[in-house]
């Protein structure tokens, strides 16, 4: 029964890489093998998505009774198959060095469950420990969230340059009649489009001397959306944008509007003509967003993701927490010191999500990611009190 669910898991697996891998992409790319490990402004990110992409396929396969060094020939077959098949599709990009991170991340995932016994099923002592270690890991991505989102301004001067041609970016296919430097920020006067862009048209877009971005407001859809300078950019990962969703619903095709964005205290302020909102930011649970940030998506699915993240986060804590503590119904002397240390870690996980926002800028955590944090932390530390005596090293 478990070799046929480590199957259809398998088999769901490889339907989402071919999912996330052949649609077409945005933009032109160069004809030809891309040989490189990694390049473009998100690099280092698409680097992480290649390295955790193939994880759960070769996990499944390993579960499902496959050998690992068909394991990672499958993933490389399926990697090369994909880049092949890539030529033919717009927007994409075959590359060498996408298979290379592909097998890599095949290698990785049969590695996971072939030493699970020894890092999974650890005994209380390490148990303790490696919940600490995960709470931290925890705390420091969040923090690193908050560094990586943090508004950021390259020296002066500044031009503001209206509907720029920006590589993958759309054009905008109104007319901007000005763009000003308002008192409170930016104001842009546009014209609406014959019809909603189907991605990201920049209004107008304010760049450095090196033609960097340092601010850019622009339509997605009936979306007004902002972009701004920030570390990430510099370390070539992905940049999340902050919406005004439904902004242009109410438009016509040749209608005139005002859009503005400016900063309210800790807040990030949009508005087009009277409908206004200023309590835009970004959250500890936004980090996934570093990695792959799916413009357009329902902010729905955004703030469940958002939960989830926070989940995976915290449940290894949970579970290790809940291990650490000793055999259920041991006494003091078998687990009261780990039962000690895992309560440690899982406070510092609430200290976390309390300070993180406050000292690197990001808003207070919502509610919905509580929810996920606590449940991730529960969660798993009722599957180790449950499962406590399963491959546990003795």
């Amino acid at each position: 029964m478990k070799r046929r669910i480590a199957i259809v898991l398998a088999v769901l697996s490889a339907a989402a890489i071919l999912y996330l891998t052949l649609r077409p992409g945005v933009g032109l790319v160069a004809a030809g093998w891309s040989y490189d490990i990694t390049s473009g402004d998100a690099a280092l990110a698409e680097l992480i998505q290649n390295l955790i992409l193939f994880i759960p396929l070769s996990i499944c396969l390993t579960l499902a009774g496959v050998r690992p060094r068909y394991v990672v020939l499958i993933g490389a077959l399926l990697s090369f198959g994909v880049e092949f098949a890539q030529r033919s599709i717009p927007g994409r990009d075959p590359s060498v060095g996408d298979i290379i991170t592909n097998t890599v991340s095949t290698g990785i995932g049969t590695l996971l469950v072939a030493t699970a016994r020894s890092w999974l099923w650890a005994p209380p002592g390490r148990s303790a420990w490696q919940a600490r270690a995960t709470a931290v890991i925890a705390v420091l991505a969040w923090s690193g969230t908050g560094l990586m989102l943090q508004q950021s301004f390259p020296p002066p001067p500044y031009s503001n340059v209206p509907t720029p041609d920006l590589e993958h970016f759309g054009h905008y296919k109104g007319a901007v009649v000005s763009v000003r430097q308002a008192r409170r920020g930016l104001e842009v006067v546009a014209v609406a489009p014959p019809y909603p862009p189907g991605q990201t048209s920049p209004l107008m877009a304010m760049l450095d001397t090196q033609q960097s971005r340092v601010v850019m407001l622009s339509v997605d859809g009936t979306d007004l959306t902002l972009r701004y300078a920030m570390p990430a950019l510099r370390y070539t990962l992905e940049q999340p944008d902050l919406r005004l969703r439904g902004a242009l619903k109410s438009l016509a095709p040749g209608d005139t509007f005002v859009a503005a964005t400016w900063r309210d205290s800790t807040n990030i302020c949009l508005r087009l003509n009277a409908l206004e909102r200023c309590d835009l930011g970004y959250t500890i649970g936004d980090g996934w967003k570093l990695i792959y940030f799916p413009e357009g998506a329902h902010a729905w699915m955004l703030g469940l993701i958002n939960t989830l993240w926070m989940t995976g986060c915290v449940i290894g804590v949970g579970f290790w927490a809940g291990r650490s503590g000793g055999e259920k119904g041991g006494g003091e002397k078998d687990g009261g010191e780990g039962r000690q240390w895992g309560g440690l870690a899982m406070g510092t996980v609430i200290a976390g999500i309390l300070m993180v926002p406050l000292v690197t800028g990001l808003k207070p955590t919502p509610l919905i990611e509580w929810i996920g944090t606590l449940g991730g932390l529960g969660a798993g530390y009722v599957a180790a009190r449950r499962t406590y005596g399963v491959g546990t090293i003795r």
